[in-house]
């Protein structure tokens, strides 16, 4: 995933911002020749590197006990784009919202124009868009083009069950996708596998 990609990132510039502080402690001991202190210093900057190395590698928090990570690792694990977009039991203002969007995108299927944003949606639901983006964030589990992707790859996925002799290139370009790589990227995220796979799957089967 993206997101895991990008925390694994973020935690390398975490080790990179400590061996420049680190070093930067070194050269301005070096600098003043060692006054008293200096020694202390260079423990608590040799300490706090070995901690974040320690967590980087491991990927604990230091905070938290192991058996809470290894829960919260089970629930990321069963959520994400797992999680089907649906309608939601609840009465609530951002549920009623929520809702509506569904049915817009099940209903009228505005994801196939390529260029739907944020904006045509907030006019749909005669609402603001800081308001519409938190709706969908918290119900549906992704932000809007994910949610937006995630209609499109269904989509493309009937428009091969229909034929899977289509070109992907086609299939991307009725489905709303700008290019055959957004489409095969977006497709992959959601379905674990590539739309090619996909019908070759459905040629075994037929």
């Amino acid at each position: 995933m993206v997101s895991t990609v990008w925390a694994g990132v973020l935690d390398y510039l975490s080790l990179l911002h400590l061996s420049f502080f680190m070093l930067t402690g070194v050269w301005l001991c070096v600098l003043v020749r060692w006054p008293a202190g200096s020694w202390a210093l260079l423990a608590m900057l040799a300490v706090f590197f070995g901690m974040q190395y320690y967590r980087v590698r491991t990927r604990r928090t230091l905070f938290l006990g192991r058996r809470k990570e290894q829960m919260i690792r089970q629930g990321l694990k069963g959520s994400g784009y797992k999680q089907p977009v649906q309608y939601v039991d609840s009465d609530s203002r951002s549920a009623i919202l929520y809702n509506d969007v569904v049915k817009i995108m099940e209903v009228k299927k505005p994801y196939l124009q390529e260029d739907f944003g944020l904006d045509d949606l907030s006019r749909m639901t005669r609402t603001n868009r800081l308001y519409l983006s938190k709706a969908i964030n918290f119900h549906a589990g992704r932000n809007f083009n994910q949610l937006v992707n995630y209609y499109r790859v269904k989509y493309a996925m009937e428009l091969i069950r229909k034929d899977s002799g289509l070109k992907m290139s086609e299939v991307a370009l009725m489905s709303g996708f700008h290019t055959t790589v957004s489409f095969n990227m977006a497709f992959k995220l959601n379905e674990h596998t590539t739309p090619s796979e996909y019908a070759r799957s459905l040629s075994k089967i037929n």
